[in-house]
């Protein structure tokens, strides 16, 4: 994500932020991955600003994506795990299309899904590039303000809860 957010940047003139959990330190985050976070803009505390002001979001599939959602960003959720992990999850999890809970929700894919060997900061960064551009911006938009919609008032968790075990059964 950090070399799409840096490809994005020098590509669109976009700037790279990090929205990080106040219990993560960005030096040790740096030291303990090995990822350079020169030039991206750490912050820590003010997740939903950062969201609500950016053009367009890349975001690890989990909670993060239906509020990422909620606020109408454009969004690439990316999601990748060990590939024995994943060989069996393909096994036992069956009958669900789609990762994202944007998507899981509209029932289609109105934000794209990286998954496995298609997350890469090239793959990011393209994906996240063309929805950047209209028609397909406000396309995403108006399918993420649906989404809010459907939500409706507060308590949407629980009600996102409901959907999904609904969906199971």
């Amino acid at each position: 994500m950090v070399e799409a957010a840096r490809i994005l940047h020098r590509q669109h003139n976009l700037l790279p932020c990090l929205a990080l959990a106040h219990t993560l330190d960005p030096g040790e985050l740096s030291r303990h991955t090995g990822i350079d976070l020169s030039g991206i803009h750490i912050i820590q505390n003010d997740t939903y600003s950062i969201v609500n002001a950016s053009e367009v979001a890349l975001v690890a599939s989990g909670t993060a994506t239906l509020e990422t959602a909620l606020l109408g960003c454009p969004m690439v959720i990316a999601y990748k795990m060990s590939a024995a992990t994943y060989v069996v999850a393909k096994m036992l999890v069956t009958g669900v299309k789609y990762i994202g809970m944007p998507n899981i929700l509209a029932g289609s894919e109105i934000v794209p899904e990286l998954i496995q060997w298609q997350v890469n900061g090239a793959n990011l960064a393209a994906t996240a590039a063309r929805l950047l551009r209209e028609p397909l911006r406000s396309a995403t938009i108006q399918a993420l303000g649906r989404i809010r919609g459907q939500l409706g008032a507060p308590g949407a968790a629980a009600r996102v809860a409901a959907m999904a075990l609904a969906m199971v059964e």
